[in-house]
């Protein structure tokens, strides 16, 4: 019976898959995504990456999340935040 209620606590207490996806853009190198748990960005990221296609899935713990993208031009320069 312990084993059980320990083993549906940890099903409950651990990471989620969750996936990003967002338009794509032409004629760019990449995209960068930062994932926090606050709206400024100003702690420690949760995911940072950059990557060359538009979609993400990762692995978080239950919680509240933001994210930003941002498209990456051919000379290597970042855009906007969305």
């Amino acid at each position: 019976m312990l084993l059980n209620l320990l083993l549906f606590l940890m099903a409950f207490s651990g990471a989620r898959e969750v996936s990003f996806s967002w338009e794509p853009f032409e004629n760019v190198l990449g995209y960068q995504i930062e994932v926090s748990e606050n709206a400024k960005f100003d702690t420690e990221l949760k995911v940072k990456k950059v990557m060359k296609i538009p979609t993400l899935t990762v692995d978080l713990p239950m919680g509240t999340y933001y994210y930003r993208v941002r498209a990456i031009d051919q000379q290597k320069r970042p855009g906007h935040w969305s």
